[in-house]
């Protein structure tokens, strides 16, 4: 009974001493006296510098907000509740700076070659009921100008622009020819052209380094003429084409700056217009008898057609270091029009496309 006593009275020893430990930090930890000097807290951070005066307000994107009302109304200067304008770099890392509105106006000269692929042909109808087959010869043409004038609005905020253009030209071509019983004809050749456009262009974007591309959509409408003639002392055969229409268009801009000289790019630009109008074709023939009086002929045919119109322009633009308003750029362009003067089931054709270089000044206010 002794021993079981002893130890009992041991483990209630151990006890306590255990119980006294947590009970001992416990009274550090109370708060000391008014004299009692503190010991900085352990930590693993610096100590800040001492202050220099009130702290400065907080500000970043995860500042608190200074209204005290929750149902406040929002401040117009929150970048939260304005157009999303991506100020000196553009829409991405590598882009153009946002431009502030402004206007601009370019003009630009077309030297170009025509080539018309014109198979005009159709039967003519005399007042005795005869017909005969009218197909003057199309002559080849050579070089021409071709202006185009532009002027447009750019958008503040990178919202892109708005432009309309116009562009046009003129050419004829003349020659003497021997058909083959030994007549001499005298043939002409003309092609006009009047186009213009209206688009909204967006903003240059980049993705990639130096590497810069835009678009273009709208409408444009054209008016084309085209004719055929061929003169002898005792016969006169014409054949025109007229064409007039309008559509959709698209332009794709795409350009890379280099390193070697600052402004210098290289650039491609396809252009697409997609036309439906009308063709009016007119053909006509006079002879002339022997007792000096002249018999003619008429026929006059319409058809609305589809007309696609596809262009290319390649070349090289720079703008000057201290002209930054200015630019300048030049290159080579092909042109293809479809269809103009094809009408369905019959053999009348008519088509041409041009080639050429292009000089363009590009002036912004």
């Amino acid at each position: 009974m002794t021993d079981k006593l002893r130890r009992m009275f041991e483990v209630a020893l151990l006890i306590v001493a255990v119980l006294t430990v947590p009970l001992r930090a416990m009274a550090q930890q109370a708060l000391p006296g008014n004299g009692a000097v503190l010991l900085p807290p352990r930590t693993d951070v610096p100590p800040p510098p001492p202050s220099q005066g009130p702290p400065a307000p907080a500000s970043g994107p995860f500042a608190p907000s200074p209204q005290s009302s929750p149902f406040a109304v929002p401040d117009a200067e929150d970048p939260l509740y304005k157009p999303n304008d991506p100020g000196s770099n553009g829409w991405g890392w590598y882009d153009l700076p946002s431009l502030p509105e402004h206007l601009f106006f370019d003009v630009e000269v077309d030297i170009l070659k025509p080539h018309l692929k014109s198979a005009l042909s159709n039967a003519v109808t005399f007042p005795d009921g005869s017909q005969v087959n009218v197909q003057p010869p199309t002559t080849q043409m050579g070089w021409t100008a071709a202006p185009r004038v532009e002027v447009g609005w750019s958008l503040p905020q990178s919202l892109g622009y708005f432009a309309i253009s116009y562009r046009g030209f003129a050419d004829q071509a003349e020659q003497t020819t021997t058909a083959p019983g030994g007549v001499t004809y005298g043939l002409r050749t003309r092609l006009d052209l009047n186009q213009a456009a209206f688009d909204y262009g967006t903003t240059p974007y980049s993705f990639s380094p130096r590497w810069y591309a835009a678009g273009r959509i709208g409408i444009a409408g054209a008016d084309l003429f085209f004719d055929n003639r061929a003169v002898s002392p005792a016969q006169t055969q014409s054949a025109s084409n007229t064409f007039y229409g309008a559509g959709p268009h698209v332009r794709f801009d795409l350009w890379r700056d280099f390193n070697l000289l600052p402004g210098l790019s290289v650039f491609a630009q396809p252009d697409l217009i997609v036309m439906v109008g009308q063709i009016r074709q007119h053909f006509y023939e006079e002879n002339l008898n022997a007792g000096g009086g002249a018999q003619q002929g008429f026929f006059l045919q319409r058809k609305t057609q589809t007309a696609p119109v596809f262009t290319l322009r390649t070349g090289l633009s720079y703008t000057p270091r201290n002209l930054a308003q200015w630019k300048f750029m030049a290159g080579y362009e092909f042109e293809e029009w479809w269809f103009v003067g094809q009408v369905d089931g019959l053999n009348s054709r008519g088509q041409f496309s041009t080639n050429g270089v292009f000089l363009r000044a590009y002036f912004s206010f």
